[in-house]
């Protein structure tokens, strides 16, 4: 049985802990796929990330710290997954163009919290 969406990879893994190895990646798009466990910490590795699109996935965990030690960030999609927690102060204080969370997720920062959170739809079966 194939429930893959329109256009996914088909990527049902997790994101590997030695991604901090591919220090010159400047995008990582990996959205609308299956693509389950956590955020790993080595991210934060990634100076030249510039996007990061993970959306509409199963992952899950909180937003690691680590993410706002990326120099080059602009955009971070991580809605429509299985996040929890607060957007932590290290990613808010980058005051990103481009920030989208679950509403479920928790900012508490004094600047630099979304503009919008996005109704999480993880588990929610849409029919057209």
């Amino acid at each position: 049985h194939n429930n893959k969406r329109d256009d996914s990879l088909g990527l049902d893994s997790t994101i590997p802990e030695d991604i901090a190895k591919l220090s010159m990646l400047e995008s990582l798009r990996i959205e609308k796929n299956s693509i389950s466990g956590t955020i790993p910490v080595g991210i934060g590795q990634l100076d030249n990330l510039v996007t990061f699109h993970a959306q509409d996935n199963l992952i899950s965990g909180t937003i690691p710290s680590e993410m706002g030690e990326m120099d080059s960030i602009v955009t971070i999609r991580v809605e429509n997954n299985l996040l929890v927690g607060d957007i932590p102060e290290s990613v808010c204080i980058k005051d990103l163009p481009s920030l989208f969370v679950d509403c479920s997720l928790t900012c508490k920062c004094s600047y630099g919290c979304p503009d919008e959170c996005i109704a999480n739809t993880v588990g929610v079966n849409i029919t057209p």
